[in-house]
């Protein structure tokens, strides 16, 4: 019995391995089968990995081109401002040569009003006046060419009242005019009776006071252009002033002329005075009427704006001052809830424009974080100049807007699009100063230097 055991036990386990080997056998033929399938599964992951890979990276390429679209869309926007503001100023230029040819007349008449007068009377008092007033006139307005045509000269931007009462002159010479010419008959002929010399008599008192009408309304006008044209700021002389940094706490902050006003007007400047005295580079707030900064080269070569609102002093004038001594530069910002911050630097130089302005930098102190000193030796760039690193492409001011000392492209752009209320939109737009804000368009920004002291 135990014999049959064993036997059946054996024959068992020996059925066992051949099922085993039979198993085996087939899982070595399907694994051979397998391998090929496995290996191109493999290859097919590592295909879509890459695919994934290419579309991560196509899809960040999609979100930067996205945001230069709209970058570039604003541009256009502005692009079609400024058309329409051109299309506006050449009107006004066609109206303005109209004005300017009515003046043209207005001076012939009075000069050929003036020599008849002196042909036709003998009170030298009527003649003197007339020379009076027209000496004061032109002032106003030059007549120069010879024998050539006219061409008129306008010594400053006239009020909309000045060319009112150029109107009204205009009316009160066609009067003078006509009457003299007009008389050109009867005072050709002798004077033989009371009558005729009592009326000669009035006509020449009449005319007197319609030449002292318009004496009388060119006083108005060159008193309303003195005003208009004149300064209303404080002249020191180069002789014992040179700078901002030469005034004290006795002045108030404002504008001030030193040496002579050349035509690219360096030598007239914001100075802001406390307790130290700074000259104001740039200036940015939410006033009435906002300049644009997004300017040519040419624009932030020699600055625009008004000093006493917003405004660039220039790039050209930058430089000439940061090289003339060693100078901080304070940046004071303002967000549209009232917060403060500010920033000084050590140095600040600004290369000459062959050098594209490249800018250095010296050491930060403030309360601000700093922004600025990433752009330590950047070049300045515009619309229509790129010196950044950013990609051909994009250039940083075409997408960004301003003119900066951008880099690819910038964690400070004071120059940016001017925004009414904070923007906090993602993209770099507005005035951004990324460490303090973030992508927050600022309200008010001042930049400011002045000679180098001491430094804590």
């Amino acid at each position: 019995m135990y014999v049959l055991l064993v036997s059946y036990f054996f024959i068992a386990s020996c059925a066992q391995d051949d099922a085993l080997k039979n198993t085996l056998k087939t899982l070595s033929d399907n694994l051979e089968k397998l391998e090929p399938q496995i290996i191109s599964t493999a290859t097919s992951l590592a295909k879509i990995d890459c695919n994934i890979n290419n579309l991560q990276e196509r899809a960040h390429v999609w979100d930067t081109f996205q945001l230069h679209v709209s970058a570039w869309n604003e541009q256009l926007a502005i692009l079609d401002r400024k058309i329409d503001i051109l299309n506006k100023g050449q009107e006004k230029l066609f109206e303005l040569e109209s004005k300017l040819g009515a003046l043209t007349n207005i001076e012939y008449k009075i000069d050929e009003t003036l020599s008849l007068l002196k042909s036709k009377t003998r009170d030298v008092h009527l003649g003197e006046k007339l020379e009076k007033m027209l000496s004061r006139q032109k002032v106003l307005i030059k007549i120069e060419g010879g024998n050539t045509k006219p061409k008129l000269i306008m010594k400053c931007k006239a009020p909309r009242l000045v060319e009112e009462f150029l109107k009204d002159i205009s009316s009160k010479v066609d009067i003078i005019f006509d009457k003299v010419v007009e008389g050109d008959d009867y005072e050709a002929k002798p004077l033989r009776t009371p009558r005729e010399v009592s009326q000669n008599r009035n006509i020449q008192e009449k005319l007197l006071e319609k030449v002292l009408d318009i004496e009388n309304i060119s006083l108005t006008i060159l008193k309303r252009v003195e005003k208009n044209c004149g300064n209303s700021f404080d002249t020191f002389h180069r002789s014992f002033k040179s700078g901002c940094d030469e005034l004290n706490n006795a002045y108030t902050s404002g504008v001030y002329v030193f040496g002579n006003l050349s035509e690219n007007n360096y030598n007239r400047r914001f100075c802001e005075i406390r307790e130290d005295v700074w000259t104001v580079i740039q200036r940015r707030n939410n006033f009435s009427s906002l300049q644009n900064f997004n300017l040519s080269w040419n624009d932030y070569k020699y600055g625009f704006g008004d000093l006493t609102k917003d405004f660039w002093f220039g790039n050209d004038f930058i430089s000439k001052l940061t090289n003339e001594k060693s100078l901080i530069l304070r940046i004071e910002l303002e967000d549209f809830d009232g917060n403060h911050v500010w920033a000084e630097y050590s140095k600040f130089l600004v290369l000459p424009e062959e050098n594209n302005y490249r800018v250095i930098i010296g050491k930060y102190r403030g309360n601000s974080s700093d922004s600025f000193s990433s752009h330590n030796g950047s070049f300045f760039s515009t619309f229509d100049r790129k010196n950044d690193e950013a990609p051909d492409c994009c250039p940083c001011a075409v997408s960004y807007g301003g003119g900066w000392w951008f880099n690819s492209c910038f964690e400070s752009n004071l120059n940016g699009v001017y925004h009414r209320a904070g923007v906090d939109n993602g993209h770099f737009g507005g005035i951004i100063w990324e460490k303090w804000l973030g992508d927050y368009s600022l309200k008010k920004t001042l930049m400011m230097v002045k000679p180098v002291t001491s430094w804590p």
